[in-house]
């Protein structure tokens, strides 16, 4: 089987599992995401070690994160914020377990480069991408997943639009010293997919207005390139192709789902201020 067809099935099977994910219930839908980003944060902590020579701890950063996440489990909490006292105190044992691994495996020329990083990307995955646990409603049946499905949307219609537009027409680069692939000709393709699924669903499932709607739409596409890039910027600091090959075809969870890490928090404003989620 070719690399294409590879491609496909991967993409079918993760279609199939996640939808019916978070359409089954709430500990379904909460579990799978605590295990995106769980893995997303291995990810994060091996391109690091690679960079950096750094020890084979990218478990740990993994494991913080997911102890961070797992009381979402619980449905009732789910949509609330932590108490304080666990963030904390999470956030305490976390910068400690790192500095301690960098005094104990890393040479001083590198130790403070991975400590930072490592904190970073616990950082990233479990409080800036664990708001997407927010765009989950409070609700019994599917319309509880419609914020999520509507940035998940906007961000495949963007990368969509703006694969096509860019292959068809892409001549000027728009950030070459990232990604040689991408152009100015290609974002603006993905912007008006965006803005299209946005106009269309934006007023049926969340009650946006048009004006409302195309705002969101063009944040989601900005948010999308920008999350794309940045994590262009960190395979590349590492001197990677992919995140992973958890994947097969497409590469780890920081590939697929770089974009929507990315936009997850600025949806969650937005829709805040729109007056869609409480």
């Amino acid at each position: 089987m070719g690399e294409l067809g590879i491609r496909i099935i991967s993409a079918l099977i993760m279609t199939v599992v996640g939808v019916g994910a978070l359409i089954f219930s709430p500990v379904s839908r909460n579990s799978l995401l605590i295990l995106v980003l769980t893995l997303g944060a291995w990810e994060f902590a091996r391109l690091v070690n690679q960079r950096l020579a750094g020890p084979r701890l990218a478990w740990l950063t993994a494991f913080l994160v997911m102890v961070l996440l797992l009381p979402r489990l619980s449905w009732p909490f789910a949509a609330g914020a932590f108490p304080e006292p666990f963030i904390s105190g999470w956030l305490i044992a976390m910068v400690f377990a790192f500095i301690l691994a960098g005094f104990r495996y890393l040479p001083i020329e590198s130790m403070a480069a991975w400590i930072g990083l490592q904190i970073l990307g616990a950082l990233f995955l479990g409080i800036w991408g664990g708001l997407a646990f927010e765009l989950f409603l409070p609700l019994p049946d599917w319309t509880a997943i419609q914020p999520f499905l509507l940035v998940l949307f906007c961000m495949t219609a963007n990368d969509s639009g703006a694969y096509f537009t860019g292959r068809a027409w892409g001549k000027n680069k728009l950030a070459a010293s990232i990604s040689a692939k991408k152009t100015w000709e290609g974002a603006v393709g993905g912007l008006a997919a965006s803005v299209g699924i946005a106009l269309a669903l934006g007023p049926l499932w969340l009650e946006l207005s048009p004006a409302k709607s195309l705002v969101f739409g063009g944040l989601m596409a900005f948010t999308a390139v920008c999350g794309d890039l940045l994590m262009s910027v960190l395979k590349r600091y590492a001197g990677a192709k992919d995140s992973s090959h958890l994947i097969p075809g497409h590469g780890g969870i920081l590939d697929r789902f770089d974009s929507l890490l990315l936009s997850v928090p600025i949806a969650v404003f937005y829709l805040r201020l729109a007056g869609v989620l409480p």
